[in-house]
């Protein structure tokens, strides 16, 4: 699964705000996989990366299937 949050990451002045995702990134993962039903442990490889942007705040998702 790749996750890309969009916000405003920086100040005015230039500095980079201090918004930590790591927990927002769990409660996305464990929202999908109790919406769908399965453990959320079954996530074997997740990106997620911050995107500065003044017009577009949310999260963009991209999830991948897993095939054996």
């Amino acid at each position: 699964a790749d996750f890309e949050f969009y916000d405003q990451w920086y100040y005015r002045s230039g500095f980079p705000k201090r918004q930590d995702v790591s927990n927002l990134l769990k409660c996305c993962l464990d929202a999908i996989a109790e919406r769908y039903g399965f453990d959320d442990c079954l996530f074997w490889g997740v990106k997620c990366q911050k995107v500065n942007s003044a017009e577009k705040v949310g999260i963009q998702l991209t999830i991948y299937e897993a095939t054996i």
